[in-house]
């Protein structure tokens, strides 16, 4: 079991019930369903799966296969990614780093990635 394990669960409900709010989130759900986005938090060696569906997003800490997007960085600095309107200087600094599908992972980070930070305020 990850540390990330007792979190997940109860942060997917926020966090989908947070983007049901936005009535462009089916919309936006679509343009990246059936894709994985991987957050690996690197201080911790730990990573939480993202699916997105049209439905929603689902979140586990097991998944065997490589994510489309990953996303890569220090807590700290995957959440001043998601406050910043534009993540370029975590992005440049080295501190957050985006690998796969890029378009995704900048997709993910503008669409739905705000909404992780919000629930965690």
């Amino acid at each position: 079991m990850s540390l990330l394990a007792p979190l997940i669960k109860p942060l997917q409900i926020v966090i989908n019930r947070y983007v049901a709010l936005d009535p462009e989130a089916p919309k936006q759900l679509a343009a990246m369903q059936g894709n994985v986005v991987e957050l690996h938090f690197s201080s911790l060696n730990q990573s939480v799966f993202i699916f997105i569906s049209a439905d929603g997003l689902d979140f586990s800490d097991d998944y065997n296969k490589p994510a489309d997007t990953k996303i890569s960085g220090s807590p700290i600095a995957l959440s001043m990614m998601g406050l910043q309107h534009n993540a370029t200087a975590s992005l440049f600094s080295g501190d957050v780093l985006i690998q796969g599908d890029i378009e995704l992972g900048k997709q993910y980070r503008s669409r739905l990635g705000r909404a992780v930070v919000a629930t965690n305020r």
